[in-house]
């Protein structure tokens, strides 16, 4: 049926190739970011598993896009550099955005899987799939619990 993974680029088309289809097919969504390791070796496994398992739909789409903002998670409200000043203010403003540019990533990337138009699991960062040491047989046993191994 399908046999590669489909990159999307807006939300508008996540919303038809993973929600929608999903009512139809189990769908396992990537959500990456451009140049980073860990979604470089993720894309690599739904590579080989998507040649494998030809009855899911795979997908992948710059985190960002899918959910604007994604995985930066903001300063709560007052902390950060909100009330000082002048060269104090910068410092802080400078730390506090060194603070979101460790946090930026933190969760990329993150594995969605649809069944039947519902999210049936996520797998944010890779530590569930083996961290470093993934492979595609390693993420097929972990998605296989939620509709997506059925067949070979």
């Amino acid at each position: 049926m399908y046999g590669a993974p489909v990159t999307l680029h807006t939300r508008d088309e996540f919303a038809e190739h993973v929600t929608r289809a999903s009512q139809d097919v189990p769908v396992v969504a990537a959500l990456v970011r451009e140049r980073l390791p860990h979604s470089d070796l993720l894309d690599e496994a739904l590579i080989r598993l998507a040649a494998r398992k030809k009855h899911v739909k795979f997908v992948r789409i710059r985190a960002n896009v899918c959910i604007p903002g994604y995985p930066v998670r903001p300063l709560a409200r007052g902390a950060g550099a909100g009330r000082a000043s002048g060269r104090l203010a910068g410092k802080a403003r400078s730390a506090a955005c060194v603070g979101v540019a460790r946090v930026q990533d933190s969760n990329v990337p993150t594995l969605l899987v649809y069944k039947d138009g519902q999210l049936v699991r996520q797998f944010v960062t890779l530590k569930e799939l083996g961290g470093a040491r993934m492979t595609p047989d390693g993420t097929a046993w972990q998605t296989r619990w939620c509709g997506c191994g059925a067949r070979s």
